[in-house]
Formats: C-alpha cells, sequence, structure tokens
C-alpha cells in the first residue's frame, strides 16, 4: 500500500520513536480512530490514528489542514515562526516543534503528515485589531497571514474532497471523518469566545468562623441569594467580577434520567438571585432583564411517562425524549434487548456502547415527531442508582442498569458537552467515568448532603463534574488565571470547586423537620381522603363482626383524624416504631419492623422511590374540616419541600421561581399521590445540584457568553445578524427540534 512506500530506515526510526510517544500516560484511548489528547495544552498535540501518523494542524483555532513539504525552505519558514506563537500551541510531545518539522523532510512529496494544533485565541494575528475573529474576511486574512509561515489549507470544499480520497486510499471509515470534521469545527469556534473569566470565585483558606445558621424552611429555600451574598460578604469575589459573570450569559442546557427537572429548576432559581444582586447593584429593571444570565432548556430523556409529564408542564417547549435505549445505533438494538432481542452480560455491552455512534434523533413527546438533540453548555444526567444503591442488589457495573450509563457516556462522546454534571450514590465513585471519558473530560467527584447545606433531610451523593478538557484550555488561556492551567490538576486547583461550595453554601440547620409540613387545607385534605378511600381501609372499618374485633384496640380514633385513615398493618406498625423509636420520629409505614426506613439525628431518612406513608406520631395539625390533633404524614407535596422544590406561596415568593407541583400550578392528569412520592424518592435535591452548578457557572464565566455575530455556517442566516454563543461548540450539531 501506498503509506508503506516511507522508504528510510530513518523514517522508520522516527515513526518508531513517535509511536512510542504516543504510548505515553498523557495520550488518549484509542476509543475512535481519530483522539485528541489535550492533557498539556501548551505543546503541540497529535492525532493518531492507529498505527500509521496522521496530522491536522488548527492555527488560530480556527481549522485547517496544514500540509508540511519536503523543501528546506518550508522548513525554515517553520523554524523562523516567533516563540510567542510555539509558546501557546498545544503539542503532545515533550519534543520541540522543529524536530517534528525536520522529521517531515524524510517523507516523499506525495505523502503528507498533519499535526494538529490548538493555538489559544491570545496568539491571533495583530495586524487586523478591529476585525472579530468571527468574521470571514478576518478568517481569510489570518489563513493567508498562516500561509506565509507554513503552507495551510482551510476547510474547504476542495479539501474535503482530498480528504475523500484520503479515505479511498487509507480505507478511514466515512463516519469517523465526519466525526474529526465535527470536532474540529466545534474547536475552530472556541476562538470566537470574548476574553472569559476563569475562577472568579477565589475562597480564602477555612477559618474559624461558625457556620451560617438555618432558623426555617423559608431561609433554606432562599440558598441562592444567600450564596451571592455569602460571595460578597467573604471577599470571595468583588461585586465588579460577580455582575461581570451574571451579565449577557445565555447557556442552553439538557437533561438525561430527568425526572422532575431539578438541575433546571436550579438554574430558575439561579437567574432570579442573579436578577436580585443585579438590582441591588443599582442597575435598572429593564437592564437587569435584558442582560441577566439566562438559560433555554433544550432537551431532556426521561422513561417513566408520569414524570415526562411533569416535564412537559414545567417547560411546555423543551423535547422530552421517552428512552435513552432510542438513540441506540441499529446494529446495537438486539445486543440491549430491544426488537426481541437477548441483552448481553454488562461487560460485553460495554465496549460495544461506549465505542458505538448513537443515533442524533428519536421520538418527541413534546412536538409528536421525531426530533434532534442538539449539543447544549450544559448536562445533567442521574443515572440509575439501583446497582449501587445499598438498597439494590450491589452488582454495580455487572447490573441489567449498565447499559444505561454505558449508552450515556456514547453520547458524551459523540456531543461533547463543555460541562457534564452526572449524579448518583457515593458508591458509584468515579472509576468508571474516568475509564470511559476521562481522555475527553477533567472529572472532579463533589460528595455532598443537604444536610451540609442547612437542610433537614439526608440524601448523600456524588457530584461529578466533567469539563471538557479541549474547551476548558483553550478558554482559560488569556484569562486572569496566571499562569494558564497546562494539566488537569491545574485546572481542579485553580477552580477549587469543592472549596467554594464548602465557603459559600455549607449552613447549620436550626429548625424542626416537621416544619416541612406547611402545604395547605386543601391539598392535606385531599390527600387524607384518598388514604381513607383505600380498600384495605374500607374493609378496617366495615361494621362486621370480625372487623370490629379486629379494630377494638383503636376504636377510640379519632374518625376524622389520620390515625383513622391508615389500614389495620399500617395502625399496628405505628404503635410499634412508636414504642421503638419515639414519638417525634418520622417512619414509613410501607417498611417492615425488619427493616424499618426513620429519621436519625433529626434529620429525614433518605426518601426512596418506593416511600410511603412518612409518619410523624405527635406531628401536630389543625383544620377547620378535619379538626385539630397530634399524628399525620408527609403529603407527597410536602415531600418534594423537603427536597427543595417551592411548593407553598410563601416558598415560591422567597425564592422568586414556582415548579409544576407548585400551589396554583394546574396538575397533568397522569399525576397521583402514589406517582408524585415516587418522584420525590428519585429527585435531585435542588439546593445540591444548584450549589454544584451556580459554583461552576461563576467558576466557568466564559461558558455562554453572548455575542451578536454574522455565522456564515449558518444556512438561514443569509446575511442577516443573528445571537449566537461565544462558546458555541455546538455549530456543527442538529437544530434543536427538526422533524423528521
Amino acid at each position: 500500500m501506498r503509506h508503506k512506500s516511507f522508504g528510510s530506515d530513518k523514517y522508520n526510526q522516527n515513526n518508531k520513536q513517535t509511536n512510542e510517544r504516543a504510548n505515553e500516560p498523557h495520550t488518549l484511548k484509542h476509543t475512535n480512530k481519530y483522539s485528541i489528547n489535550v492533557d498539556q495544552p501548551l505543546k503541540r498535540r497529535t492525532i493518531h490514528r492507529q498505527s500509521n501518523k496522521r496530522f491536522v494542524k488548527q492555527p488560530n483555532m480556527h481549522c485547517y489542514m496544514q500540509t508540511t513539504t519536503t523543501t528546506h525552505q518550508s522548513n525554515k519558514q517553520t523554524n523562523e515562526m516567533s516563540n510567542e506563537q510555539c509558546e501557546h500551541t498545544l503539542t503532545q510531545s515533550n519534543q520541540p516543534t522543529n524536530k517534528h518539522m525536520q522529521t517531515n523532510k524524510h517523507v516523499p512529496n506525495k505523502n503528507t503528515q498533519r499535526t494538529l494544533a490548538i493555538t489559544h485565541p491570545t496568539n491571533q494575528s495583530t495586524n487586523q485589531p478591529n476585525q472579530q475573529t468571527n468574521d470571514v474576511n478576518h478568517v481569510k486574512q489570518t489563513n493567508k497571514q498562516t500561509h506565509e509561515q507554513s503552507p495551510t489549507l482551510s476547510i474547504t470544499t476542495s479539501n474535503t474532497i482530498i480528504l475523500y480520497l484520503y479515505i479511498f486510499v487509507f480505507g478511514t471509515s466515512l463516519t469517523d471523518v465526519r466525526h474529526s470534521l465535527r470536532s474540529l469545527r466545534s474547536l475552530a469556534q472556541l476562538s470566537e469566545s470574548p476574553p472569559a473569566t476563569m475562577a472568579t470565585l477565589r475562597p480564602s483558606p477555612a477559618g474559624a468562623d461558625p457556620l451560617p445558621a438555618v432558623h426555617s424552611t423559608d431561609t433554606a429555600m432562599a440558598w441562592a441569594v444567600h450564596g451571592m451574598n455569602r460571595i460578597i460578604q467573604k471577599h470571595i469575589s468583588s461585586p465588579e467580577k460577580l455582575m461581570a459573570v451574571l451579565t449577557n450569559r445565555h447557556l442552553t442546557t439538557s437533561g438525561s434520567f430527568s425526572g422532575v427537572a431539578s438541575p433546571e429548576i436550579a438554574d430558575d432559581m439561579l437567574v432570579a438571585s442573579a436578577q436580585t444582586f443585579l438590582a441591588s447593584q443599582g442597575m435598572l429593571a429593564a437592564e437587569v432583564q435584558s442582560t441577566a444570565i439566562s438559560f433555554e432548556h433544550m432537551w431532556a430523556i426521561e422513561w417513566d411517562s408520569k414524570c415526562a409529564a411533569e416535564l412537559r408542564a414545567q417547560y411546555p417547549n423543551m423535547c422530552v425524549f421517552s428512552n435513552i435505549l432510542d438513540f441506540t445505533p441499529a446494529r446495537l438494538r438486539h445486543c440491549v434487548g430491544l426488537d426481541g432481542g437477548k441483552e448481553l452480560p454488562a461487560q460485553v455491552i460495554k465496549p460495544l456502547l461506549t465505542h458505538c455512534t448513537p443515533k442524533r434523533s428519536a421520538w418527541c413527546q413534546t412536538h409528536s415527531g421525531y426530533c434532534c438533540i442538539r449539543v447544549c453548555h450544559k448536562h445533567v444526567a442521574g443515572s440509575p442508582c439501583t446497582d449501587a444503591s445499598s438498597y439494590g442488589d450491589g452488582l454495580m457495573f455487572n447490573g441489567s442498569q449498565s447499559k444505561y450509563f454505558y449508552l450515556w457516556c456514547a453520547m458524551r462522546r459523540q456531543l461533547r458537552e463543555p460541562l457534564v454534571v452526572h449524579e448518583n450514590v457515593p458508591r458509584f465513585g468515579i472509576a468508571e467515568l474516568d475509564d470511559v471519558l476521562g481522555d475527553l473530560y477533567i472529572i472532579i467527584r463533589i460528595p455532598l448532603c443537604p444536610t451540609q447545606l442547612g437542610w433537614r433531610g439526608r440524601r448523600p451523593r456524588q457530584f461529578c463534574v466533567m469539563i471538557l478538557k479541549a474547551w476548558v484550555y483553550s478558554a482559560s488561556a488569556g484569562t486572569n488565571i496566571p499562569p494558564p492551567p497546562r494539566t488537569s490538576s491545574m485546572v481542579v486547583e485553580h477552580l477549587a470547586l469543592e472549596e467554594c461550595i464548602r465557603h459559600i453554601f455549607f449552613r447549620t440547620a436550626r429548625f424542626d423537620y416537621v416544619e416541612y409540613m406547611n402545604a395547605g387545607e386543601a391539598a392535606v385534605v385531599a390527600d387524607r381522603a384518598w388514604a381513607a378511600s383505600r380498600k384495605s381501609v374500607i374493609a378496617r372499618h366495615a361494621q362486621t363482626a370480625e372487623a370490629v374485633r379486629a379494630n377494638a384496640e383503636f376504636a377510640s380514633d379519632d374518625a376524622l383524624g389520620f390515625f383513622a385513615a391508615l389500614t389495620l398493618v399500617e395502625r399496628h406498625r405505628a404503635v410499634d416504631f412508636e414504642s421503638r423509636f419515639g414519638a417525634h420520629v418520622a417512619f414509613d409505614l410501607s417498611k417492615s419492623d425488619k427493616l424499618p426506613l426513620k429519621a436519625s439525628n433529626d434529620n429525614l431518612p433518605t426518601l426512596l422511590k418506593s416511600v410511603g406513608l412518612l409518619f410523624v406520631t405527635d406531628a401536630p395539625y389543625d383544620f377547620p374540616s378535619l379538626g385539630s390533633g397530634q399524628g399525620r404524614w408527609f403529603i407527597p407535596q410536602e415531600l418534594l419541600t423537603s427536597m427543595g422544590f417551592p411548593i407553598s406561596r410563601q416558598h415560591q415568593q422567597v425564592t422568586g421561581v414556582s415548579c409544576q407541583f407548585s400551589e396554583g400550578h394546574r396538575a397533568p392528569p397522569s399525576r397521583t399521590h402514589r406517582s408524585v412520592s415516587n418522584q420525590a424518592g428519585n429527585a435531585i435535591h435542588i439546593n445540591a445540584i444548584g450549589a454544584v452548578q451556580m459554583v461552576c457557572l461563576l467558576q466557568l464565566g466564559g461558558l455562554g457568553a453572548t455575542v451578536l455575530k454574522e455565522d456564515p455556517s449558518s444556512s438561514r442566516s443569509r446575511g442577516k445578524r443573528s445571537r449566537s454563543f461565544s462558546d458555541a461548540f455546538i455549530v456543527e450539531s442538529a437544530r434543536s427540534c427538526q422533524r423528521s
């Protein structure tokens, strides 16, 4: 074959050395035929195609194909590149750039080597200072200037034809080349970002100051406003810097295993608190509305039909897909048990799914048609935790739920969102994420529990923040970080996400969890009526000799009270649990006495999807239609309150946000007592995910910065000015809702 005709022994020796360098610890796993190493961003990076070296250069963060020549003149031109340009060039090898260029002179002219280099936006030519980098004319001039230093070709139609010829000669997969072009075009868009602000928050070393106290549920709900105030009071950042990262930003979001939209509601709370902060700094109301940070929730994946109905009720225009397995490529559907196939073992499915190319469209419940998913700035997912939970079977990644996680990883490899947050139980760990996605993402594990944030409910979880290496290294160049991060560990150190969360959001609860029982009379009466209408309760109060004899012990129960609405089994458990744990301990009446689910250390237990009636025997109530007394359960809306959802009108006023479960909102027809209880037990705590998202967005200030620009890649622009994202990573992605 032609690629074996590279004749000299000296070339073979250099080729062997390069392949050895490709196997160093910082190289990527060859999950695709093309992979990008960005662990050391200030040195030249290479794309390796398995056994052969194929290189692509990307000067000034725009996509170009560099064809190196064998003449001494081109080597001389390359060697004359300024030190400043070489200093900001991303490379994989520790060898000088000149050595790579000297190696090329042993290659015949008809065979070219191509090297990927990502140059930071700060290195753009100063000959055109008044032109924006996203201007087409500037791209052409930059291309011309780069030609004078080293022969380059932009990715145009002619070069695409050359690339297809390359496919024909060397047998490269067309799909792989398309993905490579998509990645290169996405990286090219990074140069269009204005100077970003990185590491806005710089917490001081922890002192002896006590944690702030939370004395009511209203104070707990106001976590976002408290965070803004805390940043200023503790000098974690200045008002000017905070205003800079809270204005002129528009972010798109997406989610998988979305539940009832906890991350999206947390985003809405962040927007409301940002507007409050900007108004307190003297901005006019109209200016606040037009410039404050905003979010656009694009799509979500949720298999539970009732959760999907709640998602559509909260965000009517968001695309909602029913099952992540709908994105499985056709050739693998039988492997995951679809279309009548037999599901393969988890460890057999793993390499098949993680290296596949998922579909980009599926049936959308919102639009009743096939819609395409698009790349967004932020993606949040809480993959199934059954296999890793202490209440599950403990199979971890050998369980039946692992296929969902591995397909989700394949979608991240394809879409490559700049910021991804993955939530799961602490036992899930970080090793599997690092094994599948560690070559593309910097992964930061943050263990967090709502009790650390001033709430009276346990829910220990880990939040793995995943930041795309190619984006963060480029975005950090030319920012306020001295010096720019060169490695993953430096990025982790500069961002200090866990430390920022501890300084800003950690608080101590000083209220009783009974205060979560704040639902209105109508909701409480309706829930008691549902409980009393159950067949077992009706049979308990039947006027038969057997029923009277069985219920004789509880004949004194108030007919309008909550004890009378329990089944006979639940009533006996209430007596048993009260004698064992005390009157002021919440316990789940649906769980057996052998494995009770109860409160501990003055905190509610971790809610499960199968949560039943969480009962407190001495909880007071006073409603005109029910009278007054003691002993009742948490109704589903109150369980959601303990998870951070703004349900009551008071909490809506405190947060400035309402949700689909809030008082005054119309409930979807599919909503039931059981469905809401399941959703509360399966949701992500809003304060926990909100704290993680807020710190990430404040630290990654360049993510989602907006500019008005001409988008030459859009077929619909036709010369019109359109709003786009400064770090639009997503120019190559499909339209957000394209019907097939």
